[in-house]
């Protein structure tokens, strides 16, 4: 699987998921797509996509690119 193309569904998630499991989620997907987890990112609204119900992998794509990372 191209991980740039890391799809939605293989994220567990569901709109009722608390911050820190939606976070924990995320930081997964980067692991997956980058290499690198969501901390070692540059700083994003990670809250502001949780409150906005980006799903994990959205959120993941979008931190990586948001940092200069390959489009996503």
């Amino acid at each position: 699987m191209d991980r740039a193309t890391y799809p939605d569904h293989l994220i567990p998630w569901r709109p009722e998921m608390d911050y820190a499991a939606w976070k924990h989620a995320v930081d997964g997907a980067c692991w997956h797509i980058a290499g690198l987890g969501i901390d070692d990112l540059d700083d994003c609204p990670l809250a502001d996509w949780y409150a906005d119900d980006i799903s994990p992998a959205r959120a993941a794509r979008r931190a990586i690119r948001n940092a200069g990372g390959e489009a996503v």
